[in-house]
């Protein structure tokens, strides 16, 4: 069981801060996000709280009674170290190294312990893969692979997304192998397709189709339905997800609401197996 929950998360993890731009690991946008809140009816609940040092994202704090939230420590303006905090406790961490304006490297601890690590290549400004391998703990087989669990869930708001978290994990419950990458093709500033591949095999891999309008988590640490939010200009319109282990595939269209260039609303819907599901987050702004 142990494999399942440290490998299952090892490639959401890792898609936690990119760029497309002239610097990784630096998120400083035109507008900032104050709160996130969702609905999948009437009610919206508040989800996220976002704390700026002037152009710092410095935390963020969740809407839970467990006192869960995230802190984010810089070298230059490029982030440093994320660290992951359960009931006002450190659960992890994990570290980004650069080479100038290049991420290359990044590293996840538990416990202390380092459980899963990526190397990242670059096209020129853009990343294009990320090899992703896991750390064998035996340790978090017994009696702290529950909480181990739960950190990784947290972990992975900062993933490549949700849905195609599912495919992930059913895949990797028929693996022991700890190697994988995510490869990333561009077209303009948007990221036109996302291939998950394990052992030579592909996993899953999904086309985007964008709108003409500023995505306000280009270059953030977002945790949104795909991976490639944080890696386009533009927002995300569809996203269409084929996998080799799923015989149908699955869609996801985005409406948005928008205040000028940015959106204030984003209404998502998916389809799988002729049946749909609607969710829709809510932005709010500083002034």
């Amino acid at each position: 069981m142990k494999k399942c929950l440290v490998t299952t998360t090892v490639l959401m993890v890792f898609a936690v801060f990119f760029t497309a731009c002239d610097k990784d690991g630096i998120y400083n946008p035109k507008e900032k996000i104050k709160t996130i809140s969702y609905s999948t009816g009437d009610t919206k609940v508040l989800q996220e709280t976002w704390t700026w040092d002037k152009n710092l994202l410095t935390k963020i704090t969740y809407n839970s009674e467990d006192g869960d939230y995230t802190t984010f420590e810089y070298d230059k303006k490029q982030v440093s170290k994320i660290i992951e905090y359960s009931e006002g406790v450190e659960d992890g961490y994990m570290l980004f190294t650069y080479d100038k304006a290049l991420l290359q490297k990044m590293e996840m601890f538990y416990d202390g312990n380092l459980t899963m690590k990526a190397e990242v290549t670059h096209d020129k400004k853009k990343i294009t893969k990320i090899t992703i391998t896991e750390v064998d703990l035996e340790e978090f087989a017994t009696t702290k692979s529950l909480d181990y669990k739960q950190f990784l869930t947290r972990m992975m708001r900062f993933v490549v997304g949700k849905e195609s978290a599912k495919i992930i994990t059913q895949h990797l419950l028929l693996k022991s192998d700890n190697s994988y990458s995510i490869e990333f093709i561009y077209e303009g500033d948007n990221v036109k397709t996302e291939k998950l591949t394990a052992l030579g095999v592909n996993i899953y891999t999904i086309a985007y189709t964008y709108d003409d309008k500023m995505n306000p988590f280009c270059d953030a640490l977002y945790y949104g339905e795909s991976g490639a939010i944080s890696m386009s200009k533009n927002n995300v319109l569809t996203a269409k997800q084929t996998s080799a282990m799923e015989e149908a595939s699955m869609e996801t269209e985005y409406t948005y609401v928008y205040d000028g260039k940015w959106p204030t609303e984003q209404k998502t819907t998916f389809s799988y197996y002729g049946q749909t599901f609607s969710e829709t987050y809510y932005y709010e702004y500083l002034d």
